[in-house]
């Protein structure tokens, strides 16, 4: 259950119908349909590759003998890493269990629809209707890696290069914040006349 640390999701939503009649002749109908959604997500432990390819090896141990967190391997030999440490880069080593809270992926969804209907009896045989929909979508996500994240310091360092002076990062020293935004705005109407009426033996509609 490592990968549901810290995830939260609530969900919002409300129905409302109603119908009115003012006279014999004239029927209206509404209804809401509202739903929010919200989710927090800690995903650090899920999917832990070694690399893009490799996947981590079986009975990969996150906790030593006394129970404190150590390093996994991931993308490049300890030797390698620890050495380019020592040349001013971040810290390159991965530590699933100290990953925790350093990543949070917040997706916020709300729905909006709307319902109108009418149906309208004019003379005789004749009913008109109409019916109008309207809804609004929205979703919004934002990805935060802060700077103690692998993904944040990884990132730095493959983007750091070197010059006669020292280091230079290209990707400044900081979290890494990604949104996204989604809309939808629909309307939808239709409006149809019907015709029914008997006599004697007959019928028309």
């Amino acid at each position: 259950l490592l990968n549901t640390v810290g995830n939260e999701y609530n969900r919002m939503s409300l129905s409302l119908n109603n119908s009115f009649v003012p006279s014999t002749k004239l029927r209206i109908e509404t209804g809401l349909f509202y739903v929010h959604n919200s989710s927090k997500i800690d995903n650090t432990l899920s999917g832990i590759r070694m690399s893009n390819l490799k996947q981590i090896y079986p009975y990969a141990r996150f906790v030593d003998e006394t129970g404190n967190a150590i390093n996994i391997i991931k993308d490049y030999r300890p030797h390698f890493v620890e050495d380019i440490s020592n040349q001013g880069y971040l810290d390159w080593r991965f530590n699933p269990l100290e990953e925790l809270g350093y990543s949070n992926n917040t997706n916020r969804t709300q729905n909006i629809r709307i319902n109108t209907s009418v149906d309208y009896k004019f003379f005789k045989g004749f009913n008109l209707k109409a019916r109008y929909q309207y809804e609004n979508q929205r979703y919004d996500s934002q990805r935060l890696q802060n700077l103690d994240s692998y993904y944040t310091r990884d990132l730095i360092n493959r983007y750091t290069t070197r010059s006669a002076s020292g280091l230079i990062r290209n990707i400044p020293i900081g979290g890494i914040l990604t949104t996204g935004n989604n809309y939808l705005n629909s309307h939808n109407g239709r409006i149809q006349l019907d015709y029914n009426n008997s006599w004697d033996h007959h019928e028309l509609n």
